[in-house]
């Protein structure tokens, strides 16, 4: 069955029910926004509900006032030199091309921040002002509360990496003369101990190494979050060198083969971005499978305003419950046994350093079974017009 041809001809053209200029009366009354309309002298001539909200005189008592009404009073010279400006030059928009922020008057006396477009135009032979405002008092009042919320934030930033600090230096004072004192009972009782003693030292000497190591890396998860976006540039490949450099120790003993591809140029902290690759390094070698050689591979992909950092390796993996925890203070994946077992703070600080930079860290399974973690940093190069 062939379809029928459309018709060429044009639609004829709807006819509104009522006068274009009742429908647009009706228009305006309805908008949210108040919206005000003096004439050349200065008068209201329309008054809307929404004006009736925010300035708190009905339209029966709004019409026929002076518009500075609405004007506190040591605008009102400044109102009437705008007003003059555009009468005398013609301009048909008052205030610049956009709305502007300016202070009103309640009824009650009362000031309030008002968001103002002001246009002007002449009908038959006669001017009229008319004013489009909304009351932004409570877009003033979340912004303060913001502004607070950012300081608090910020103090309270300042004091924890201050506690961090003292806190660090007097907890690692007793752990040093724990450590002497253990060092000296080694010496002095070597060769009168049976194996069991020796042993025993050695695992509080193990002990007494492995929180240091956690009081170090609490401050370092402390210091991580002082905001760190728009910093000084920072070669990515420069830092995954220093990085792999400061684990080749353990690459070394792993056997391990680490392949760095083209890394960007980016904006932040170097020493972060030093700690967050350090650790992914070293997790993809430390979480290795037995039964192959650890492969990492180190890369990048822009995305539309950012910059896509992957570290790929071939080990454990991580499963879908750890990949929810993973990222938390003292969160493991499998694998973190005794012989593998770190301060469970080293992905946690890769989390605060990267969303202190404005990213954002995941992982993913890998094609052969191992871990991909991803994380990005924003792309702060203006690109070429």
């Amino acid at each position: 069955m062939r379809r029928p041809e459309p018709d060429p001809s044009p639609a004829a053209p709807t006819v509104l029910p009522v006068e274009p200029q009742t429908l647009l009366l009706t228009m305006v009354r309805a908008v949210g926004d108040a919206i005000v309309i003096a004439d050349e002298t200065g008068t209201i001539t329309m008054w809307t509900g929404a004006a009736e909200q925010i300035f708190g005189w009905r339209a029966d008592e709004a019409v026929g006032r002076p518009v500075t009404t609405i004007v506190p009073e040591r605008l009102r010279d400044a109102h009437h030199a705008g007003l003059r400006r555009v009468a005398d030059g013609g301009e048909r928009r008052v205030v610049g091309r956009g709305p502007v922020e300016v202070i009103g008057l309640r009824r009650d006396g009362s000031e309030f921040p008002v968001e103002l477009t002001l246009a002007s135009d002449v009908h038959d032979g006669r001017r009229f002002h008319a004013a489009i405002m909304r009351d932004v008092s409570a877009r003033h009042a979340a912004a303060g509360e913001l502004q607070a919320a950012l300081r608090e934030l910020e103090r309270s930033n300042a004091e924890l990496q201050q506690f961090a600090s003292v806190a660090s230096h007097d907890l690692h004072e007793p752990l040093r003369i724990v450590d002497g004192y253990l060092g000296l009972l080694r010496r002095r009782t070597a060769g009168q101990l049976d194996d069991t003693s020796v042993e025993f030292i050695d695992n509080a000497v193990g002990a007494v190494g492995r929180m240091q190591a956690l009081i170090d890396d609490l401050l370092r998860y402390a210091r991580a979050g002082a905001g760190t976006a728009g910093g000084a540039e920072v070669d990515l490949a420069e830092v995954a060198g220093e990085a792999l450099a400061r684990i080749a120790a353990s690459v070394e003993a792993a056997g391990a083969h680490v392949e760095l591809g083209e890394l960007p140029v980016v904006h932040g902290d170097a020493s972060l971005l030093r700690q967050v690759l350090q650790n992914l390094l070293a997790n993809a070698v430390k979480f290795r499978r037995e039964d192959r050689t650890p492969h990492v591979r180190v890369g990048a992909r822009r995305l539309d305003d950012a910059w896509e950092i992957s570290v790929v390796d071939n080990g454990i993996g991580v499963d879908d419950e750890a990949a929810r925890r993973i990222f938390a203070m003292f969160g493991r994946g499998r694998g973190a046994g005794r012989d593998r077992a770190g301060s469970g703070i080293g992905l946690a600080l890769c989390k605060r350093a990267v969303e202190a930079h404005g990213g954002v860290i995941r992982v993913l399974h890998a094609p052969d079974g191992g871990s991909d973690f991803r994380f990005t940093l924003p792309d702060h190069t203006e690109t070429p017009t």
